[in-house]
């Protein structure tokens, strides 16, 4: 894919080797990992500080989404556990 010739609601990507937009879709990108890679690349052309603080929320996202599957691996990993044999005589 090449650069796209125009942009709807600046410039900030024109100047750039590879827009994002192309690197995004690349390399099949997760909606989250995309908005990571937009955001980091226009900050200093566009909205400064709110853009890092947007990428910042997507990878936080993601990280939540990496904790949580690994909670659920954890969990699965449990349920395949058989539970010890239950002794009503409270002997071992």
């Amino acid at each position: 894919m090449n650069n796209p010739k125009s942009q709807v609601g600046g410039q900030h990507y024109n100047d750039m080797k590879i827009q994002p937009i192309v690197f995004i879709i690349e390399n099949e990108l997760s909606y989250c990992q995309g908005n990571v890679i937009k955001y980091v690349c226009r900050y200093l052309d566009k909205n400064g500080a709110q853009d890092l603080v947007k990428a910042k929320q997507y990878i936080d996202f993601m990280l939540t989404e990496l904790k949580n599957e690994a909670m659920a691996s954890q969990l699965s990993e449990v349920l395949k556990t058989p539970p010890p044999p239950f002794n009503s005589q409270g002997n071992e």
